[in-house]
């Protein structure tokens, strides 16, 4: 279920996502807090921050 929901999201988002949790990688805690809310996201299928700039870089 999560891997076809990712597979539906903007490649920007998955892009900016990914990066922002590997980023932390050097922090366990960061890091896994991160892919935790990563996760959590893809289960309730919900996009969260401000990745895309208030719509300005989806064009």
């Amino acid at each position: 279920m999560r891997l076809a929901y990712f597979e539906t999201l903007p490649e920007l988002y998955k892009r900016i996502r990914i990066d922002n949790i590997q980023f932390a990688r050097d922090t366990p805690e960061l890091y896994h807090k991160r892919l935790d809310k990563f996760l959590t996201s893809l289960d309730e299928q919900t996009m969260y921050g401000q990745w895309n700039d208030e719509g300005r870089l989806l064009n």
